[in-house]
C-alpha cells in the first residue's frame, strides 16, 4: 500500500489537490484514493460508500465528492429523497450505474459541471432551493 496522496488531477481546477492518502493503484500504476479510483470493485467491503458517507457528513462548509467515481456496484438508490444541506461538488464525478436523485433537496449549491452519467439520472420531482 501507499503512503502518497491520492494522483487524480482535475480538469476543471488544474491547482486541484486530493489529499486523500492513495490506496488503489490503476493499471499504470497511478495510485487513488478510493473515491478517485475507477477499481469496479472497490465497494466489495463497503469502503467505497463508508467513503462517501464521510464525505457527505463532513464538518466542513463544503461536500467534496469532485471526480468522484461511482462504480456499478455502488447503491444506485443512495442519493434517493436525500437532502443535501450544504454546497456539494459532483463535478467531474463519473456515475457508472444508474444515479438516483428522486426526490433530493440540494439546499445549498450543487455542481455537475463536466459530470459523467453513463446510464439514466432521475431527478425526478428533486428540488433545487438555492
Amino acid at each position: 500500500m501507499s503512503d502518497q496522496k491520492c494522483q487524480w488531477k482535475s480538469k476543471l481546477s488544474p491547482d486541484y489537490e486530493c489529499l486523500e492518502v492513495a490506496k488503489l493503484p490503476d493499471e499504470d500504476q497511478h495510485w487513488y484514493c478510493i473515491l478517485h479510483s475507477r477499481e469496479e470493485d472497490k465497494d466489495r467491503e463497503g469502503n467505497f460508500t463508508k467513503a462517501v458517507e464521510d464525505r457527505l457528513h463532513t464538518r466542513d462548509g463544503k461536500i467534496n465528492l469532485r471526480g468522484c467515481y461511482f462504480p456499478t456496484t455502488f447503491n444506485s438508490n443512495y442519493f434517493l429523497h436525500f437532502s443535501f444541506k450544504k454546497p456539494i461538488d459532483f463535478g467531474e464525478a463519473a456515475f457508472f450505474q444508474k444515479a438516483d436523485f428522486k426526490e433530493a433537496i440540494f439546499s445549498q449549491y450543487v455542481d455537475f459541471r463536466k459530470g459523467t452519467f453513463l446510464q439514466e439520472a432521475d431527478f425526478h420531482k428533486a428540488k433545487f432551493l438555492y
